[in-house]
């Protein structure tokens, strides 16, 4: 444990270090952009960090600026983990591959593929060094961007935007550019074969209301364990018997979904063992009556899809705010506070009654 926090501490001065050096070489101060913007031509998004959450929300975006200005080229600057999502389901005209760990060759050449660009939106809270190299060598006309203590930003939109979920930042970014939408919506990806391939596997069960529950967080803080799980499982079934319920797994929780379901050993709460991927999930979730989720990117797709849900975070109020459900048909619960953090931590007295709440609307 010392290790840890002395290997962290390490980290963090190692990267205050690299970030001062990279203001010092590529970052300088322009003007501050005068709003509204108009006579937009060519908008980057830098989403090379992007997980699905991030995506999903992001994706409020594109629609109202193609409505907005018809002719505009969009690109987004993403991992490959994430370019088939922006190629195959938003509205864009280039999707742009990086990997993880960009060499500076390899980010001077992106910038020469990107330029000229007219805004680049990068809503990192806080850039590293090769954030600002490619600031420098893109030189767009005006950065959207969280990190108001740099420079090139200069639509800043920090402070404006604190303490305001990552939508809501958007929609603000909107209205910057003179385009007024108060409640985009997020594009949810709901590729045909997979929801083909989910119809096929629910015809072969009984035909009841659907509880989808996913217990898998996208690192340990935020996967719920089996026990967990179970415990989830069986209070649902007290409140309402006669529904089903599908757990979801994904291709390195398999074996662990697969052997909850057989010690629960009901005919009605199963899982879905054709599903290998995200779109798998999304699928079933647009089958399902009700969603109960410990992963953020599973909660913005149920937000998405507008259903009633029971989203499960850690007591983290920076990332709340940021990152709740932001619908109207979702209750949230938090787990008690622990060291590290860990999602397992549960605040039964309080998710009890949540729960009973969300079977019952």
């Amino acid at each position: 444990m010392l290790l840890k926090r002395v290997n962290k501490s390490w980290q963090l001065a190692r990267d205050r270090i690299r970030r001062k050096l990279g203001v010092f070489l590529f970052d300088s101060k322009v003007d501050d952009v005068i709003c509204p913007v108009a006579d937009l031509q060519h908008v980057v998004f830098i989403r090379w960090d992007a997980k699905w959450g991030d995506a999903i929300v992001s994706s409020l975006m594109i629609k109202p600026l193609r409505k907005a200005y018809p002719g505009i080229k969009i690109t987004i600057v993403t991992s490959a983990a994430m370019s088939g999502y922006f190629a195959d389901y938003l509205d864009v005209d280039q999707v742009l591959e990086v990997s993880g760990r960009p060499t500076y060759r390899q980010l001077n050449y992106l910038a020469q593929q990107l330029r000229p660009v007219d805004l680049l939106i990068h809503f990192n809270m806080h850039m590293k060094m090769k954030d600002l190299y490619l600031l420098n060598k893109v030189q767009a006309k005006r950065v959207a961007g969280l990190d108001d203590d740099i420079g090139r930003v200069n639509l800043k939109l920090g402070k404006l935007t604190h303490g305001l979920h990552f939508s809501e930042k958007l929609v603000y970014l909107l209205q910057c550019l003179g385009i007024k939408e108060e409640h985009p919506k997020y594009h949810i990806p709901l590729n045909t074969a997979a929801v083909l391939k989910v119809e096929r596997f629910l015809e072969g069960i009984a035909n009841k209301p659907l509880l989808v529950i996913n217990p898998c967080g996208g690192d340990k803080a935020r996967r719920l364990n089996n026990a967990n799980t179970r415990k989830i499982i069986n209070a649902a079934l007290d409140i309402l018997p006669a529904i089903n319920i599908a757990v979801l797994s994904t291709p390195d929780t398999v074996s662990e979904v697969e052997k909850l379901c057989a010690d629960v050993a009901r005919d009605n709460v199963f899982y879905n063992p054709e599903s290998r991927t995200i779109y798998d999930a999304i699928a079933l979730i647009l089958k399902a009556d009700w969603v109960i989720s410990v992963d953020t990117a599973i909660v913005h797709i149920a937000a998405g899809l507008n259903k009633r849900q029971l989203a499960l975070y850690n007591p983290d109020e920076l990332n709340y705010s940021d990152w709740h459900p932001h619908s109207d048909r979702a209750i949230t619960c938090f787990s008690e506070q622990a060291r590290p953090a860990d999602i397992n931590a549960l605040a039964w007295k309080t998710l009890l009654p949540l729960l009973v709440k969300l079977l019952k609307s």
